[in-house]
């Protein structure tokens, strides 16, 4: 019973590798698709007959997603078909959708308009699905590399003028989690008002929080609680609960083997061991347990000294000739998150500091194929780029009043830290044993720099919406 309750036969599995991705159950069905869209795009005085000349093809897919072009009669605006493999299913669709109308509602965030999508449950495709628009323009990974300089500057400012608005105090929640419309108050499809981008007063709530770390692996088979959080102290321990519970599951099972169903005694124990339990090596695991478990009582033990009880690229669209802001998508994991947590730079801006002192000069070529290219000269010049780029980035923020807009506090960096090595607890004992030391040092350090200034500990302020790290959603609302 122990192995069908943790890891259950009909499991979602994955490829092996560094780059794992999930593995999809069955291909879509591309015929379901039509029958989707035309319920939920039919107007009064289309003819049935129209639902023929209606063209699904294949675009593209990615590690968790298959998307499809979709042209539908009477309706001049492209529009794409995306279906999602089954990591988080409902949810993370119902997030996402939920996001990407309050960005359109509240803000001049450039994201496509939604016009249906539905769940898994109840249709015959058997995936979450969505009908959306298609944003003009291409990748901006595709291009980047070719764009003058001066192009990039300004898609930088164009990128702070934009992100910077989900930091404002009127998208402030009192709660850590995920932002939805209330079910009542909608039928999965996208109100015309909605999709010509006018104001409406939809109310937003915050509910469970779509993360990786609460469904990868394993991590969806335990009982846990999503949220949403009324503060980082309920939101950590309940992450630390979490790998404790994945901690505790895997030494069941190795216990337990006896419980094992045929499917799991059919496949390559190693290859379980190490993907699905994701422990290097049995022996140790089960030598190290009892002080892994010390370790997560230590890291409960200081979640009270640092969370008061109070409190890339490939995702931006531009147009290919003038290299103007067209759009960004995936917002499917945006969460409302603190300050400290939720503010970053882009990744597209993120990158480590260049090593040479000097700007080098630009590489002959950026074709990997040519025999003039020089990856170290290549990584080098990019670093370069980045980190003007971030100056940028600053320079446009103060501009627009977010002076010392990234949390820099030894405070901040202890929470990092902390919430970093909350993330090892299963995986890296040492790694977060490390973790634990340095979070505990930054709040010494920023003890010693309070009793300095004679400044009393400020409890936390709760919580902005943040996304997923490829554009940072850090809208804190």
């Amino acid at each position: 019973m122990t192995w069908r309750l943790c890891l259950p036969d009909d499991r979602l599995k994955w490829t092996e590798g560094w780059d794992s991705h999930p593995i999809w159950p069955a291909e879509p069905d591309v015929s379901i698709f039509k029958d989707l869209v035309w319920s939920r795009y039919a107007r009064p005085g289309l003819a049935d007959s129209l639902k023929e000349q209606l063209e699904i093809e294949f675009l593209d897919d990615g590690a968790h997603h298959k998307v499809y072009n979709v042209k539908v009669p009477g309706w001049s605006a492209p529009l794409i078909f995306r279906v999602a493999v089954p990591i988080d299913p409902t949810l993370k669709m119902e997030n996402e959708m939920s996001s990407l109308r309050f960005l359109r509602e509240k803000t001049r965030v450039p994201v496509p308009g939604f016009v249906a999508w539905g769940p898994a449950a109840g249709t015959k495709l058997g995936y979450d699905w969505c009908l959306m628009e298609k944003l003009p323009g291409v990748e901006l990974r595709s291009i980047w590399r070719t764009m003058p300089w001066e192009r990039k500057l300004e898609l930088t400012d164009r990128l702070a003028d934009v992100l910077s608005q989900l930091w404002k105090p009127e998208y402030k929640f009192d709660q850590i989690g995920s932002i939805y419309v209330p079910r009542q108050a909608t039928d999965n499809t996208a109100a015309d008002d909605t999709m010509a981008g006018n104001a409406t007063t939809t109310r937003y709530v915050v509910g469970p929080a779509v993360d990786n770390c609460f469904f990868s692996g394993r991590r969806r088979y335990p009982h846990q609680h999503r949220g949403p959080f009324p503060s980082c102290r309920k939101w950590l321990e309940s992450l630390i609960t979490l790998e404790r519970e994945v901690i505790t599951t895997t030494k069941t099972l190795l216990d337990h083997k006896e419980d094992m169903t045929a499917a799991h005694r059919d496949a390559d124990w190693e290859r379980l061991v190490e993907d699905e339990l994701e422990i290097d090596d049995e022996d140790e695991f089960l030598d190290e347990y009892d002080e892994a478990l010390d370790t997560v009582q230590a890291y409960y033990k200081l979640v009270p000294e640092i969370f008061s009880a109070g409190d890339p690229e490939a995702n931006i669209f531009v147009d290919p000739d003038t290299f103007e802001l067209t759009g960004i998508l995936d917002w499917e994991s945006a969460m409302t998150l603190p300050d400290w947590h939720g503010r970053d730079y882009p990744l597209l801006l993120q990158a480590p500091d260049p090593f040479d002192k000097t700007m080098p000069r630009i590489p002959d070529t950026y074709d990997e194929e040519d025999e003039r290219y020089n990856a170290a000269l290549v990584a080098s010049r990019d670093r370069w780029e980045l980190r003007l780029l971030r100056h940028r980035y600053d320079e446009k923020l103060e501009k627009l009043g977010w002076k010392d807009w990234r949390p820099s506090s030894s405070t901040a960096r202890a929470k990092k830290l902390f919430l970093e090595g909350v993330s090892m607890l299963s995986s890296d004992l040492r790694g977060a044993k490390r973790h634990l030391v340095w979070a505990q040092d930054a709040l010494d350090e920023d003890k010693r720099q309070r009793r300095a200034a004679g400044v009393q500990h400020a409890g936390e302020v709760v919580h902005g919406v943040a996304g997923t790290a490829g554009h940072g959603l850090d809208a804190q609302a």
